[in-house]
């Protein structure tokens, strides 16, 4: 009888751990339904999808330059382009797109990925990029049949060529082109979006009393701190700097929150531009994923003391992030080491008690960033860090 009930009893067991895995596939592949329903329906929503089903005439799109007919491919490598010209991810998106021709099934995807790749090494007019430019483009034409198409790459291989010293073989490739008729002088196979971190302007120098790091295109209810913290240094007498830093995320809006477009529009924060030298006492950095990957024409930034705010567990569904990434990322980017802070007890509670392997990588703070009864202490944080720092100056 006992060996019967140690046998139901074992059973018992491995069902439920059988039933707890299965639970959590279910709840995975859920997730994965609903963001690729969220995708659908933001690249349908897309101004430039838009466009082209006016330019068009129809709800395909007929991009000349991939000859794609599928809206999600057309708004991928749209939204690609975004965030390496406009957002500057060049680190990630470049190895996103390589990815994608190496190991992409659509053959459009991965000749788009390609032509993108081709038209970014092009555009550094250097050897290397011309010659790494050149290795994507046979890539980029394959199986393409568009003259319009084949005209762009072929006046991009001879830049390309010209770069290389390869004046002679350049002309005659233009002059192959120019034979079927079409005029390659009105053929742009270069981004109009180019020139992130190409200005002459010198760099202007600027001081805040406290400068907030956020990706401001977040939904008003993530941003909601932010906004009494701007309200309390108001209060004080502090100026406030904003420093937009992005997360790489297809789905979050071009824009920032109307609510900080307000803010600014009043005058009492001021958003710090990338050809600046920032300097400030205090360096508050909300949502660490923003950390999380490198992002060029940046703001030179030197802060006196620096504090990120976890918002988020580093495994959370939406804004999951690396400490360890961020932690390096962020030590490049301010050049100083933080102190982070759980966001409330329950976090620190979670982080402390659980495997959390990376904390390593970070100073973790003994105190929450909320009180106990769950409202901010942010007040009394610039008490004990900044005021009787300015005051004792």
């Amino acid at each position: 009888m006992d060996k019967k009930c140690t046998q139901m009893y074992d059973n018992l067991e491995t069902w439920n751990r059988e039933l707890s895995k299965k639970e959590q596939e279910h709840a995975a592949s859920e997730q994965r339904l609903w963001e690729v329903k969220w995708q659908l329906a933001t690249a349908k929503k897309s101004p430039f999808v838009k466009w082209l089903k006016r330019k068009t005439g129809r709800n395909a799109v007929a991009d000349s330059r991939y000859s794609l007919t599928d809206e999600k491919i057309a708004d991928d490598l749209a939204a690609y382009r975004y965030h390496l010209y406009q957002l500057g991810f060049t680190e990630r998106v470049i190895a996103d797109l390589k990815r994608l021709v190496e190991e992409a099934e659509e053959e459009r995807l991965k000749r788009g990925a390609a032509w993108e790749l081709c038209r970014w090494f092009a555009g550094k007019k250097t050897e290397t990029g011309a010659r790494q430019a050149l290795e994507y483009l046979p890539a980029a034409i394959q199986g393409m049949e568009d003259q319009l198409f084949l005209h762009q790459a072929a006046m991009l291989k001879a830049d390309c060529l010209r770069v290389l010293g390869y004046q002679e073989e350049a002309e005659n490739l233009m002059g192959k082109a120019a034979e079927t008729g079409v005029n390659p002088s009105f053929i742009s196979f270069l981004p109009k979006e180019r020139g992130i971190g190409q200005t002459n302007r010198e760099p202007s120098n600027r001081h805040f009393d406290v400068v907030i790091v956020s990706d401001f295109r977040l939904s008003a209810d993530k941003l909601q701190e932010i906004l009494e913290n701007i309200h309390v240094n108001h209060e004080q007498g502090l100026t406030t700097g904003l420093l937009q830093k992005d997360i790489y995320d297809f789905r979050l809006p071009r824009e920032m929150n109307p609510a900080l477009q307000e803010k600014l529009k009043e005058g009492s924060v001021h958003l710090a531009k990338h050809n600046e030298h920032i300097s400030c006492e205090l360096l508050l950095i909300r949502h660490p994923k923003v950390l999380e990957e490198k992002q060029v024409s940046m703001p030179e930034i030197r802060p006196r003391m620096v504090r990120v705010i976890m918002d988020e567990l580093p495994e959370d569904r939406d804004l999951r992030y690396s400490l360890r990434r961020c932690s390096r990322n962020l030590q490049t980017f301010a050049d100083k080491q933080a102190r982070w802070h759980p966001v409330d007890e329950k976090m620190k509670s979670i982080l402390t008690t659980g495997e959390y392997r990376e904390l390593k990588y970070i100073k973790l703070a003994s105190d929450p960033w909320k009180a106990k009864d769950g409202m901010s202490s942010y007040p009394a944080f610039l008490e004990h860090w900044l005021v009787k720092t300015i005051e004792g100056s």
